[in-house]
């Protein structure tokens, strides 16, 4: 019997050695997911951070067939494995966030979608494929 196959939508974003990060997290992503497509990557300002680093934002759509709690733990793992530590968000440091938005139909983060740069990256109508 093969697993059901689930659709998403995940926020990338990263103020700290960002392009290594983004980079990594989207390869390791690639472990468990088919059909990833990617927005273009955006540099925006820090927003209610201690930290004054822009922020390395891409979104990324695809399937899987892990089920939305076990994608969400593959997530903190590869944010983990980038070098996420919890302390660092008090400090403003952000290696690698991993956020779903949009998991089967269903909006998560809902204050993530009344950003300026998700609104921008949602409405390009070029997502290119790995």
């Amino acid at each position: 019997m093969s697993k059901q196959t689930h659709r998403f939508i995940i926020s990338i974003a990263s103020n700290h050695e960002a392009e290594q990060h983004v980079a990594e997290g989207i390869r390791m992503l690639t472990g468990s997911v088919t059909s990833l497509t990617l927005t273009q990557q955006l540099w925006t300002d820090p927003v209610n951070s201690p930290s004054p680093n822009q922020y390395l934002n891409q979104l990324a759509k695809g399937t899987t067939v892990l089920e939305e709690e076990e994608l969400c733990r593959y997530l903190k793992d590869i944010e983990r494995h980038c070098g996420r530590l919890a302390h660092d968000k008090s400090s403003g440091i952000v290696a690698l966030d991993l956020d779903i938005l949009e998991y089967d139909g269903e909006r998560r983060h809902l204050r993530d979608w009344d950003r300026d740069y998700i609104r921008l990256l949602m409405a390009e109508d070029t997502w290119h494929s790995l």
